[in-house]
């Protein structure tokens, strides 16, 4: 059976948006190549890669929770090196035995 996945690709280099974030969010990633251990994000629709593409272009997403998490206030760091052109989603065909 084979299930297909979407990523998200920098187009000049082919380095990917990592699934390793150390407990950060996906943000705070830049591309990375893809090697060992370390894997491509994987998205189930090319809508929720292409929404996630959004916000990581948008900038860092700096979170701070309030007392019992029941709210937030945070701000975004832009970062001028991301821009949306530049990276493409790419479909991921995984083989499933």
């Amino acid at each position: 059976m084979n299930i297909e996945m979407f990523s998200i690709r920098h187009k000049s280099t082919g380095n990917y948006l990592h699934a390793s974030c150390r407990g950060r969010g996906m943000t705070q990633n830049e591309p990375y190549p893809i090697e060992g251990k370390i894997l491509p994000r994987m998205f189930p629709t090319e809508k929720s890669a292409s929404k996630a593409l959004q916000c990581w272009c948008r900038g860092r997403y700096n979170i701070n929770y309030g007392d019992e998490g029941s709210f937030w206030t945070g701000k975004i760091t832009p970062v001028p090196t991301r821009v949306f052109e530049d990276m493409e989603i790419v479909t991921i065909t995984m083989e499933i035995p």
